[in-house]
Order: C-alpha cells, then structure tokens, then sequence
C-alpha cells in the first residue's frame, strides 16, 4: 500500500472517530480503533526512509490522536457519571493508573468541541 495512501486513510479515520466520539456512537468508535491498528500496521512496514520523508505528517496525527484520546477518556467519564446518577450498576475494568479524576462538583465538560 502507498504511504501517502495510508496517512490519508489515517487521518480520515481519525477524523470519522472524533465524529463517532461526539455522537457517542460505541460500535463505530470500535470500528476505527480495528481501522486505526490495520493502517498503523501497514506504516509500521514501511521503511526507515519512507518514515522519516512523511515524519511531519506524523506529528499532525500524533496531536489528532491525543485529541480523540482526551475526548474518549471524557466520554466515558460522562457516561459512567450518567450512569451512576441513574443507578446503574457499573462494572468498569480500569486499571487505578487510567481512573479517570473526578470532575468537581458542577463540573462541565462539552463533548462536542
């Protein structure tokens, strides 16, 4: 596969997940995350020089991934919180080192951004 081929496909998953976050949409957020390990996959074969040709490329989606992260850890901040006002019983398998802190009281954190 192209190189360029592949940053391009990258980065419109990329930003098809930062939809699918906004919209809390689960199954497609998933979606990307298997199209996301295939494309970095195929960039982990490329070689040395072909890497370092599209390095600044790489920095561009670096800074996009950190933001699809932040919105994720957010999400599901908002959604446990969601939950957890309505009574849910929630059974969250994460590590103590990713708990995410929680907001303080009257807290607001816009999704959308």
């Amino acid at each position: 596969m192209d190189a360029d081929f592949i940053l391009a496909k990258l980065e419109q998953t990329l930003e098809d997940e930062r939809v699918a976050i906004r919209r809390l949409d689960g199954k497609r957020v998933e979606a990307c995350a298997v199209e996301k390990t295939s494309l970095v996959g195929h960039l982990m074969a490329l070689d040395a020089g072909q890497r370092k040709r599209l390095a600044p490329r790489f920095n561009s989606i670096v800074g996009r991934l950190r933001r699809n992260g932040v919105l994720l850890v957010h999400a599901r901040g908002i959604l446990a919180d969601i939950l957890r006002v309505r009574g849910a019983a929630m059974n969250l398998t994460i590590s103590n080192a990713s708990k995410i802190p929680a907001l303080p009281t009257g807290g607001r954190l816009s999704v959308r951004g």
